[in-house]
């Protein structure tokens, strides 16, 4: 009984290159096996099964009464084989094979190889008895490596086509083989070229990639060219000339093709710095911009306390650095025109290219104009995305000569991606009046989602709700809308909510940021409804988890670089262009805070002060995974500000001032962007009253429980207080109720109806803190003298359950210390502090009997305990008015012996 030892190597013509070995696999690998004698055939066909897998391996027989054995009386013996193995083949001298012109395998892979290149051993002469015949197979084709490299990278490589340009035969269909002496037979079909699909994911760079295709040999002289097909392009890489040597059957031989590309001229926009949104602004232009950093590319240290605990969220540059091997546009649209919805891209779609070594990403505008957004992703080499950006097309667009001067704040003149500002505003035509809507935006996320699509007011599950028709050229991504005018088999965001969505789960913040990230054409939600878009469901308010501890809960305040967070710095995730970011809330009370200054439009309000338009913007909705754009007929007009008003909310601006009611980051809303670098805000006059006190019922009741009732009318001093309202209704009217009345003094007293959690939501005192801080700084911004009142005492709420009381036991320490924060800030800044808290309070923190407007109430102060603050508030008005270089009466300069005992 025989066996048999084979092996496979393929040596390269070129002593100085590492030849090929082939590795078998057991039980897989079959050879098929002829012994003569002579010209006797004494076993034909016979087949013989690796035993290991290895480049040398013994071969054995399964079948017991087909094994070889020798023969009583043989002197020698010859043996054929050939792989791989076929039982119809009987014929030693004429063994079919082929040289396939359709290839495919792996970049840098060699194990498709034996299939193709047809392999042969003989071992004549055999004298025996032997237990083990060697069998060194040799290859009817030839083997090629083509190591190709390109300055730029080529990404998604697909297939590669080798060619011979003047006639050389590289593959044939049918053929074959003799056994006996080697000689190949091609049959009529034959091939000039040979295609080699791409499996799996493969890139060509600077660094060389392998690539191994099986050919009929080549004599020498012939010219072969190599041409690559890469996303949707096809690019010729060069042609080679065969050397003297040939290609040899049996045999390696290295080509070695580096590509470079004409030099390209590109207008550079990150060249001012890195952002999440670039503006183009001409046709037929090409453009680059860095992709190897996150957003605005500065590290951060964010750090906040939440009653007393430490919040740090800070990154890093390297936290900061991505290593992409490709790129690609996810999805773009344009809005409608005269002549109907437009499917064409404001970026050629296959013109975007990743160059590795550059790090830029590389894109073209169409040579005729396309105004609209598009979306580009860099992706890793896993084909995951590590970060994306948003391409903002409006032709002739300069967002520095349109911004207008808002308080201390320059403002674009339109939504953070909407084709028009001003110009659009006096249309009564619904399409043209969209120009002016932006995209769409989950608060604290990078990406946008597309405008509505115009000014409609048809019913659930219209195209309408949806926004722009948006179309993506990712075969994979693409959904069917099933309508005509917008030609529906490529759509990013299709009728099924569900399909547009993506469900987080119940991460943190952390964590749902980053599968944001991963899923920048996604909307986020806790969980995804599968029903239609026209269908209700349990709506998720946010789209994270920030619930439980208190970090959890302000988590996400940082994630716009909100004021709130330390000095409201741009951070990663700000959807605006490089030197802009979104509009804090002051910059919106300002723009949006005065109704009487704001002329009604058709589709939008334009402000007289600052020559700006703010279209109606409605909403998408949280409870529809973002598939609706809603209440756009309704004359709903708000923009999402840079920060986040509690645990569940972020600050809408909107008609009036800003607010957080009914705003969630489940939601989606515009934004408009400001500078980052701000101006000093414009001097009032000082010409209104003394003083305007802002605040909450205290503040409000105040004139009516006094027993003084001309104390406000003989000081000069206007109350503006509203009953239940927190530090940010009061902040959201700051506008309208100090700034336009330009009072020479601020008096800005509350936080006990944040501390009670009017809201629903637990609010800390850093909260509170922040939003009197806001308030004070934009005062003091303006010109007006400061005073900050403390938060009256309090340990219960009356209007609050014994339940919700037992559990705030803590409520008059929260006072204590929100106290502690006002009155160190105000030392700091120079503001002077009306401490009516000492006054006021009992020995357990809570406002003393006698001082209550009734036994039950110990919030509200009754006539006593207001005559008690009229005697601080004076004085610190007083005290904030005092000018040491004026002259009193006699003509005598006044000096500081008036404020003796002041403290």
């Amino acid at each position: 009984m025989v066996s048999f030892q084979g092996s496979v190597s393929f040596k390269t013509v070129d002593p100085a290159e590492k030849g090929l070995d082939l590795i078998w696999n057991a039980d897989v690998d079959r050879i098929g096996l002829f012994a003569a004698d002579g010209e006797t055939v004494e076993h034909a066909n016979i087949y013989y099964a690796a035993f290991s897998s290895a480049a040398n391996t013994q071969f054995v027989c399964p079948s017991q009464d087909r094994r070889i054995v020798w023969s009583a009386g043989a002197a020698s013996r010859d043996f054929y084989a050939y792989y791989p193995y076929r039982t119809t083949y009987d014929d030693l001298t004429a063994v079919p094979v082929a040289i396939a012109a359709k290839q495919k395998g792996a970049a840098g892979a060699t194990k498709h190889l034996k299939k193709l290149v047809n392999l042969y051993a003989v071992s004549k002469g055999v004298k025996g008895p032997v237990e083990t015949v060697s069998l060194p197979f040799e290859s009817v084709a030839a083997v090629i490596e083509l190591r190709l490299a390109a300055d730029r990278t080529l990404s998604d490589v697909r297939n590669i086509t080798l060619r011979s340009t003047d006639g050389g035969m590289l593959a044939f269909e049918t053929g074959s083989l003799n056994l006996r002496n080697g000689a190949v037979t091609p049959g009529e079909q034959t091939a000039a070229e040979i295609n080699y699909e791409i499996e799996g994911q493969a890139t060509i760079s600077r660094t060389p990639t392998s690539f191994f295709l099986a050919v009929n040999p080549v004599e020498a002289g012939k010219t072969l060219e190599v041409l690559v097909d890469y996303g949707e392009k096809h690019l010729s890489l060069g042609s080679v000339v065969v050397p003297e040597s040939g290609i040899p059957g049996g045999k390696l031989t290295v080509f070695s093709l580096g590509y470079e590309f004409p030099q390209r001229i590109a207008e550079d926009l990150s060249a001012n710095g890195t952002a999440n949104t670039y503006l183009v602004t001409k046709p037929g232009t090409t453009y680059k911009f860095r992709a190897t950093t996150k957003g605005n590319g500065v590290p951060r240290t964010y750090s906040y306390s939440v009653d007393g605990h430490p919040v740090i969220k800070s990154y890093s540059e390297t936290d900061l650095a991505i290593k992409p091997m490709a790129a690609k546009l996810v999805w773009y649209n344009s809005p409608k025109t005269a002549d109907g919805w437009v499917r064409e891209s404001p970026v050629t779609i296959e013109s975007v290219e990743y160059d590795d070594w550059e790090g830029n990403v590389y894109f073209t505008t169409p040579a005729e104009f396309v105004p609209g957004n598009a979306l580009i992703a860099a992706y890793d080499a896993g084909g995951e995305v590590l970060w994306s950006w948003n391409i903002w097309a409006v032709e002739n667009y300069d967002c520095d000569a349109e911004a207008r001067q808002v308080g201390r704040y320059m403002m674009m003149d339109r939504n953070l991606g909407a084709m028009a500002g001003r110009e659009a505003m006096n249309s009564s035509d619904k399409r043209v009046a969209a120009w002016a809507l932006g995209n769409y935006y989950q608060w604290g996320r990078k990406d946008p989602f597309p405008a509505a699509a115009e000014y409609d007011d048809t019913g659930f599950g219209s195209e309408m709700y949806w926004g722009l028709p948006t179309y993506t050229p990712i075969e994979e991504l693409q959904q069917d809308y099933s309508s005509e005018s917008w030609g529906a088999r490529n759509m990013m965001f299709g009728k099924i909510g569900a399909n547009n969505a993506y469900a987080v789960g119940d991460k943190t913040v952390d964590d749902a940021v980053a599968l944001s990230v991963k899923y920048p054409y996604r909307w986020m939600a806790k969980e995804v409804s599968g029903v239609q878009a026209d269908n209700w469901h349990t709506p998720s308010y946010s789209w994270f988890n920030n619930t439980g501890s208190a970090e959890n809960q302000t988590g996400w305040f940082w994630l716009w670089g909100s004021e709130y967070v330390g000095d409201n710095l741009k951070s990663i995730y700000d959807p605006c262009p490089a030197g802009w970011k979104v509009a804090p809330p002051e910059a919106l009370d300002f723009a949006l805070g005065s109704v009487a200054e704001l002329d009604e439009k058709p589709f939008g309000r334009y402000s007289r002060a600052y020559d700006l338009y703010f279209p109606y913007t409605g909403q998408r909705q949280s409870a529809f995974n973002g598939s609706h754009i809603r209440s756009l007929t309704n004359k709903m007009l708000v923009l999402t500000s840079s920060s986040a008003s509690g645990n569940y909310y972020p600050v809408q601006g909107s008609l009036g001032g800003y607010s957080s009611y009914n705003s969630y980051t489940g939601a989606g809303y515009q934004l408009r962007c400001v500078r980052e670098q701000t101006t000093a805000m414009p001097k009032g006059r000082l010409e209104g009253p003394r003083a305007v006190l802002i605040g909450n019922s205290i503040t409000e009741v105040w004139q009516g429980r006094t027993d003084n009732k001309t104390f406000f009318s003989d000081n000069d001093y206007l109350p503006k207080g509203i009953s239940g309202q927190t530090s940010l209704q009061i902040s959201a009217r700051f506008y309208n109720d100090v700034i336009v009345n330009d009072p020479a003094c601020v008096v800005i007293a509350c936080g006990v109806n944040d501390l009670a959690e009017n809201d629903g939501q637990p609010c800390s005192i850093e909260r509170v803190f922040a939003d009197i801080r806001l308030m004070a700084e934009t005062g003091a911004a303006r010109g007006f003298k400061v005073v900050i009142g403390s938060t009256p005492p309090a340990n219960r709420i009356w209007w609050q359950s014994e339940e919700w009381n037992a559990a705030h036991a803590d409520l008059g320490q929260r006072v204590v210390e929100l106290n502690r924060l006002l009155k160190q800030y105000a030392e700091e800044r120079g503001f002077v502090y009306a401490d009516y808290h000492s006054a006021l309070k009992d020995d357990q923190n809570g406002l003393k009997l006698e001082y209550s407007w009734t036994p039950d109430d110990r919030v509200h102060p009754s006539a006593a305990g207001y005559a008690v603050m009229e005697k601080i508030l004076k004085k610190a008005v007083d005290k904030a008015l005092f000018d040491p270089n004026a002259t009193d009466g006699d003509g005598q300069i006044d000096d500081l012996d008036k404020w003796e005992g002041w403290e």
